[in-house]
């Protein structure tokens, strides 16, 4: 499980670090970023098979292998070198790229899991994502994770975000962006 969590927090560094590169420096950084969740996903498969407890649909563990499944196929969707056909809107832009970037209209905050609470759990989850041309948050991995059941709220928190497109050139266009969710007790 914590090879799990460090192939993808380093693939998530390195893929946060790749999106915002020239196309050859992406390409390479992409490619190591795949390896990675590669070995995470054949890492994740042997973990589950050495956890039997983890099949039931109601158990935390089968919620965690769930929600890592959703990471690595997200960044392996990142990590595809064939261009603007990963992207079924094409290639989302970076803030950089764009004429208008992103408006936010509402940013949910992520509920504070009673589990997170009990063990006095404390620190941000950061997620890259794409907030698409057609209105709609996709492809959200998170580049840093906390355990019990926060990284998966502030995941679902991140769904529910509304926000105005990009534009570039007079048109609407989807861009990649970067948040981050604290969570303190008080």
């Amino acid at each position: 499980y914590l090879k799990i969590e460090s192939l993808l927090g380093i693939g998530g560094n390195s893929l946060a670090t790749a999106l915002d590169e020239t196309p050859d420096v992406r390409e390479v950084l992409l490619n190591k970023t795949k390896e990675r969740m590669d070995e995470a996903q054949e890492t994740l498969e042997r973990f589950v098979k050495l956890n039997p407890h983890g099949d039931g649909k109601n158990s935390p563990l089968s919620e965690e292998v769930a929600s890592l499944r959703e990471q690595i196929e997200t960044v392996r969707v990142y990590s595809r070198s064939d261009g603007a056909s990963r992207f079924a809107e094409g290639e989302p832009y970076t803030a950089k790229e764009v004429t208008t970037k992103v408006i936010f209209i509402s940013r949910p905050e992520p509920l504070y899991t009673e589990r997170a609470r009990q063990d006095q759990v404390t620190g941000a989850v950061r997620l890259r994502m794409v907030l698409a041309a057609d209105g709609t948050v996709k492809y959200i991995f998170a580049v840093r994770r906390l355990p019990d059941g926060l990284t998966e709220s502030a995941i679902n928190a991140a769904h529910r975000i509304k926000f105005i497109p990009a534009v570039k050139d007079g048109h609407p266009v989807s861009q990649f962006v970067t948040i981050e969710y604290n969570f303190n007790i008080y």
